[in-house]
């Protein structure tokens, strides 16, 4: 059952010519994503951390329009606006941002995917944001653990 606040007549002017929404809900996260979330909750917990899903690129990181022309805002923010990344982490208090994580599977070795890659590394680095591109959660932990010793977050 749905509930929706709004007044049939104030939903009614939102709908398109034809009444038509050809939408359906969708899972958030794959049967592989999933897994590895529930194997992540379990090191975040351990260090009061949060686990965000499929962040767009474009809420972590931004254009810095002091390192560029106006003419090439859209430009360079055309090429994060539409990337998402698989899980964020952030400290459960604070929200401050502590790494982004990859989970890559074999879409990542297709040519296409290896460029978007490579841009998504390069920007994430820019930016200032540390980075873990992974196949499993085998050996995650120490990983973040270094992040949040390097980030004076845990000793």
């Amino acid at each position: 059952m749905n509930y929706n606040p709004l007044p049939n007549y104030q939903q009614m002017k939102y709908l398109n010519s034809n009444g038509f929404y050809p939408y359906k809900q969708r899972n958030l996260l794959t049967q592989n994503e999933y897994k590895f979330y529930c194997s992540l909750i379990k090191i975040a917990d351990k260090y009061n951390l949060s686990i965000q899903v499929k962040m767009r690129l474009a809420d972590i990181i931004e254009v810095d329009k002091r390192k560029i022309n106006n003419k090439d805002y859209m430009s360079y923010f055309g090429k994060i606006k539409s990337k998402h990344i698989d899980f964020v982490l952030t400290h459960k208090y604070t929200m401050q941002m502590i790494a982004a994580i990859e989970l890559d599977d074999k879409s990542h070795e297709k040519q296409q995917r290896i460029e978007r890659d490579a841009f998504v590394n390069n920007a994430l680095t820019a930016a200032g944001i540390d980075f873990i591109r992974c196949l499993t959660i085998n050996n995650l932990e120490p990983l973040i653990v270094y992040i949040l010793r390097k980030k004076q977050i845990i000793r």
